[in-house]
C-alpha cells in the first residue's frame, strides 16, 4: 500500500508539472522540426551537400536524445515499481530535481540556487523516492511563496556531509512561515 501511495503521489506531482514538461519537450521537438525542414528545403533546391547537412543532422539527433531523456525521466518517476536501494550520488539527484523544477520556478519568478558539497559519500537510497521528496519540498516552497505573494522568491537546496557515510539535504526558501 505504501508503494502504491508513493506512486499516486508521484502521479499527482507529475500531473501538476505537466505543463512545464510539455514546454520542455516542445523545445527539442521544435528544433528537430526546424532542422529537418531546413535540410529538406536545401535538398529540394539542390543547394545542399552532404558536408553541409552533417551539422544540422547531428543537431536533430542531439535534440531527439534530449527529448528522449525527458520522456525517460518522466516514465521512471511515475512507473509502478518496488523500492530499489542503490548507491546514490545525492548531488546528482538534487541537480535532476532542480532541472525538473526550473521551468515551473521561472514561471512563478522563483530562482533555485544549488549549494552542493564536494566529495560527498554515496548514500544507500532509492533515487526516485529521494527525488520525489526533494521535488515535493521545492514545489511546496514555490506554492507557499506564490500563495503569500512573496516579493522575493528564492529556493536554496544545499547538501552537506553529516558523517563519513551520511549526507543531509536542506531545502530553504525566502517565503513566510517555517
Amino acid at each position: 500500500h505504501q508503494s502504491e501511495l508513493a506512486r499516486v503521489a508521484r502521479l499527482s506531482t507529475m500531473g501538476e508539472m505537466a505543463a512545464a514538461r510539455a514546454h520542455e519537450l516542445n523545445q527539442p521537438r521544435s528544433a528537430i522540426a526546424n532542422y529537418a525542414h531546413g535540410c529538406t528545403r536545401r535538398v529540394r533546391a539542390g543547394i545542399a551537400t552532404l558536408d553541409e547537412l552533417e551539422e544540422p543532422l547531428d543537431a536533430i539527433g542531439e535534440q531527439a536524445e534530449r527529448a528522449g531523456a525527458v520522456i525517460r525521466h518522466i516514465r521512471d518517476f511515475v512507473r509502478r515499481r518496488e523500492i530499489a536501494l542503490e548507491a546514490v550520488d545525492i548531488n546528482q539527484v538534487v541537480r535532476s530535481v532542480a532541472q525538473f523544477a526550473e521551468i515551473e520556478a521561472r514561471q512563478y519568478e522563483t530562482s533555485i540556487r544549488l549549494d552542493l558539497a564536494h566529495g560527498l559519500p554515496a548514500v544507500l537510497a532509492d533515487p526516485i523516492m529521494i527525488e520525489q521528496v526533494i521535488a515535493n519540498l521545492v514545489r511546496n516552497a514555490i506554492d507557499a511563496m506564490v500563495d503569500r505573494n512573496s516579493p522575493r522568491r528564492a529556493i536554496s537546496v544545499r547538501t552537506l556531509p553529516t558523517s563519513r557515510t551520511a549526507v543531509e539535504v536542506e531545502v530553504s526558501d525566502t517565503g513566510p512561515g517555517i
